[in-house]
């Protein structure tokens, strides 16, 4: 699953707030790994054009 759509499930799942506090909480933790990652890659991408 892209993280977009994986988002948009959680979201959609996350009907329950003791569900969508455990969901934030495994998805926080990932979405800083993909997310800084691919900052860090287009910053440098840019910096390097």
């Amino acid at each position: 699953l892209p993280p977009q759509r994986s988002f948009c499930f959680c979201l959609f799942v996350c009907k329950s707030p003791r569900l969508r506090e455990k969901l934030k909480s495994i998805f926080n933790k990932l979405f800083k790994k993909i997310i800084y990652g691919r900052i860090k890659r287009s910053l440098n991408f840019e910096r390097s054009i």
